[in-house]
């Protein structure tokens, strides 16, 4: 879609995009999965289908930045505001107490040799 809307002069794809409300709700996605996207910073998560679409959609939106008309209608539809609500992009990974215990012992025996 951002091919063709690239090429696309009128940008009917991306005016379609926002006049169906669609921009927008892939930009509040984000703000509703900061919860699946936290939990896949535990040691073993579950599931990481949300970071997946995670990727995806960040992947879509950065090539829409790139016009200027893309970015005017991110900016419309208020991605700034919810990416600075997210708490996902501040989190760090949980520590796994056992892989660090095995690491710490394989670089003492490497480091001893």
């Amino acid at each position: 879609l951002t091919r063709l809307s690239k090429l696309d002069t009128k940008q009917s794809i991306l005016v379609s995009l926002d006049r169906y409300g669609l921009l927008s709700n892939f930009v509040h996605g984000l703000r509703d999965a900061d919860a699946d996207l936290q939990a896949v910073l535990r040691p073993d998560p579950d599931d990481l289908n949300a970071l997946y679409v995670y990727e995806a959609k960040m992947s879509f939106l950065i090539r829409l930045a790139q016009t200027r008309q893309g970015a005017d209608k991110l900016l419309e539809s208020r991605l700034i505001p919810v990416l600075s609500q997210v708490d996902f992009i501040d989190a760090r990974p949980e520590a796994d107490e056992s892989f660090l215990g095995e690491c710490s012992l394989a670089f003492f025996l490497t480091s001893t040799l």
